[in-house]
């Protein structure tokens, strides 16, 4: 277990995390469990990183704020380049009941940061083959306004990938030929692309473009 205490890394003026990738790198974790109780963000990414048999403890993470605002808890972050999730690897979020301020939690955001730094890069998840655990909570999205030609994706290859929450409002959610995910909840909006080449089971509900469908296999 690696626990992260003070001082928390990060941009500056926003040394907030427990881990800051730096864009360029290629990473590892491996056969641990990664935790704070004091950083607002367990790792946030801009490399290739892979993470083997881990459990990413998000739950103690401390509550933060954004000019004033209070801002989500999110245990992980991907701004820039591909994220690989081997074999046993979780992902922990803090659970938000009760929190003051009213802040959501997040597990897993996969977010195209649309600037010059990494516009053109884009970022990616995949749930590599052999992949065996759970993620609570992910979101594929996007933010700025540089133009950039890259995009955000997540992409299954594993038998049996477990989501609760999946909300894609911007990229693709792809599930490969031989694959398949059984997810909670699924939102998916205009113009975010669903590609499903294995199978898919929803179990709760699904929301397409404001559409509500029902749940079930695909």
């Amino acid at each position: 277990i690696y626990t992260v205490g003070n001082p928390t890394v990060g941009s500056p003026g926003t040394e907030t995390n427990a881990a800051q990738l730096l864009k360029g790198s290629t990473v590892t974790f491996k056969d641990g469990t990664f935790t704070s109780d004091t950083a607002l963000r367990m790792i946030q990414n801009y490399c290739d990183l892979t993470l083997e048999n881990m459990v990413i403890d998000g739950s103690e993470m401390k509550p933060g704020y954004s000019s004033g605002a209070p801002v989500d808890y999110i245990a992980v972050a991907t701004n820039c380049g591909e994220v690989v999730l081997k074999g046993t690897t979780t992902i922990i979020d803090k659970d938000p009941t009760g929190d003051k301020d009213g802040r959501g939690a997040l597990s897993l955001a996969v977010s195209h940061w649309d600037i010059e730094a990494y516009g053109n890069e884009g970022t990616s998840v995949t749930f590599d083959s052999g992949y065996t655990g759970m993620i609570a909570s992910v979101t594929i999205d996007y933010g700025g306004d540089y133009e950039g030609t890259g995009t955000a994706a997540v992409y299954v290859e594993a038998d049996n990938v477990k989501i609760g929450t999946m909300d894609v409002t911007y990229g693709t959610f792809q599930i490969e030929d031989g694959a398949s995910a059984l997810i909670d909840d699924l939102r998916i909006s205009e113009g975010a692309q669903l590609n499903n080449s294995g199978s898919m089971t929803v179990e709760k509900s699904m929301v397409n473009d404001g559409n509500v469908l029902s749940s079930g296999s695909m």
